[in-house]
C-alpha cells in the first residue's frame, strides 16, 4: 500500500500488515503489535525532525519494539525493561529512563547529523 504526499509532500510505502486508521488528527498508521513498517521517501538531510503520535497496544513481546529505524539511527523500547533506547551507528546503545505506556503520547525527535538527538514526549524534553 502507498500513501501519496503523506509526509512533507513525499510518499510513504506501507507493508501489508499495516493499517491506515483514524488518528488524533487526521489519519494514522496502525502497526499491530508493533509489526510492519513505513518507508518514507527522503533526501540526505543534515537536520531532521520526526513527529509521531504513538500509543503502545500493551501486547507483551519478547523482542524490542522499534519506534523508528533510519540508516544510522534506531530508536526502540526494550522488551526487558520497557525503557526507550537510542542506538546511533556502531556506538553503544544509550538507555534512557523514559518508560513506554499505553496512553497516546506525542513524540518529537530532532536530529542534527554528527551532533545531537533531542527527544520530547508530550512537549517535555
Amino acid at each position: 500500500m502507498e500513501t501519496i504526499n503523506s509526509c512533507g509532500g513525499k510518499n510513504m510505502i506501507l507493508t501489508n500488515d499495516v493499517q491506515v486508521v483514524k488518528g488524533v488528527s487526521g489519519s494514522a498508521v496502525y502497526m499491530v503489535s508493533g509489526m510492519g513498517s513505513a518507508e518514507i521517501e527522503h533526501d540526505d538531510l543534515d537536520k531532521m525532525t520526526v513527529s509521531i503520535w504513538r500509543k503502545w497496544d500493551g501486547i507483551s513481546a519478547t523482542e524490542n519494539r522499534t519506534f523508528f529505524n533510519f540508516a544510522n539511527l534506531t530508536v526502540y523500547f526494550s522488551y526487558a525493561d520497557n525503557k526507550l533506547v537510542v542506538k546511533s551507528g556502531d556506538n553503544v546503545p544509550v538507555r534512557t529512563d523514559v518508560l513506554d505506556d499505553t496512553e497516546f503520547n506525542h513524540w518529537v525527535f530532532t536530529y542534527n547529523r554528527n551532533d545531537v538527538l533531542t527527544i520530547f514526549k508530550n512537549a517535555k524534553k
